[in-house]
């Protein structure tokens, strides 16, 4: 009976290490959903590591869920915390929290795009 339950403990944690979650991507990944006027962000899984995956992933990553599956780029309510908002909580406080500096002014993160002038 115990082996039993020992091998169905070790098929259960197969199955879900099978099912990849919490994989991140080879290469880097571009943040780039809301950048009318600045180009997106490089983000490197590999070098964030060491953070636990929900420190950003909060809402799981069930069928591909990203930040904008639940953020919007504007809110709809006071409420709502829009896209914007969510992925600098997040950044601003993990650098901060790590002693980095996170300079005020959207270039220290994000190159300007050329727009044309009108």
């Amino acid at each position: 009976m115990k082996f039993r339950l020992f091998l169905l403990v070790v098929l259960i944690f197969v199955a879900i290490n099978l099912v990849g979650e919490g994989k991140s991507p080879e290469k880097p990944i571009v943040i780039d959903k809301i950048s009318d006027w600045f180009q997106g962000v490089t983000f490197d899984h590999k070098l964030h590591s060491s953070i636990n995956c929900e420190s950003c992933h909060h809402a799981g990553f069930d069928n591909g869920a990203n930040c904008d599956t639940c953020h919007n780029k504007v809110k709809k309510s006071q409420d709502e915390v829009s896209l914007k908002d969510a992925y600098h909580k997040v950044c601003f406080a993990c650098h901060f929290e790590k002693g980095k500096s996170v300079k005020e002014g959207c270039e220290t993160c994000h190159k300007r795009k050329n727009l044309p002038s009108y």
